[in-house]
């Protein structure tokens, strides 16, 4: 089963429209479903999406219930696909918890670094569904491609639709994610946006590990 990931794409409060670089790859490679992790904006983003595969999604913290009457919006997703639990979550968390590593990725986002420092954020997301006892977390929110196996659970973070140029969360890239589920196994696929789906940058990893009690991270040739 081929599962789409996409998040943050901010359509309406930062890009005009869905990146045809997005709509072309996710028309050419037709995944079974689509998972959008938050920070939709605008309800017409998931009509769009759906002409595509079915399209499920959860709430961001830019995305006001009241404009997505026709949709459901949770907090979070909860499904079994192919025998793994998936739990997708936006992932936004309070001012508190946030401001420390807004001030220390200020810091090499002025510095034009590539790296980030989240205070804590796998591990945090990891506590809140922990009792849901999930193979696969997937979330969106920090604009940035992630891949984490912590305990039991693989995290995985497709990045932003939307690539922003400046700030905390600043991306160089747009970029999403490909699952290639099958029982024992997942594999996970990011992508790299470009201008065109003929341009598509990818590298593939797979993670194998019976009932997740070992997590183990093969990466694949470019």
């Amino acid at each position: 089963m081929l599962v789409a990931v996409v998040s943050d794409t901010h359509v309406g409060d930062a890009l005009p429209a869905l990146p045809i670089s997005l709509l072309e790859n996710l028309d050419f490679r037709r995944p079974d479903l689509i998972i959008h992790a938050g920070d939709i904006t605008k309800p017409h983003v998931l009509t769009k999406l759906e002409t595509i595969a079915e399209t499920v999604a959860v709430k961001g913290d830019n995305d006001d219930p009241k404009e997505f009457t026709n949709f459901s919006l949770p907090d979070y997703w909860k499904e079994t696909v192919q025998g793994h639990v998936i739990v997708v979550t936006h992932g936004d968390r309070t001012k508190e918890k946030e401001a420390p590593s807004r001030k220390i990725n200020g810091v090499f986002a002025r510095l034009h670094l590539p790296f980030r420092w989240w205070n804590g954020y796998f591990q945090d997301l990891y506590d809140r569904f922990a009792s849901l006892k999930p193979d696969l977390i997937l979330c969106g929110h920090l604009h940035h491609p992630s891949k984490r196996s912590y305990k039991n659970s693989l995290i995985v973070n497709p990045g932003g639709v939307y690539q922003n140029g400046s700030g905390t969360q600043r991306n160089a890239f747009s970029s999403i994610v490909y699952l290639h589920l099958q029982p024992q196994i997942i594999e996970v696929e990011f992508v790299i946006l470009r201008n065109t789906v003929l341009l598509v940058s990818h590298y593939l990893e797979r993670t194998v590990g019976p009932a997740y009690n070992s997590v183990r991270s093969f990466p694949c040739a470019r």
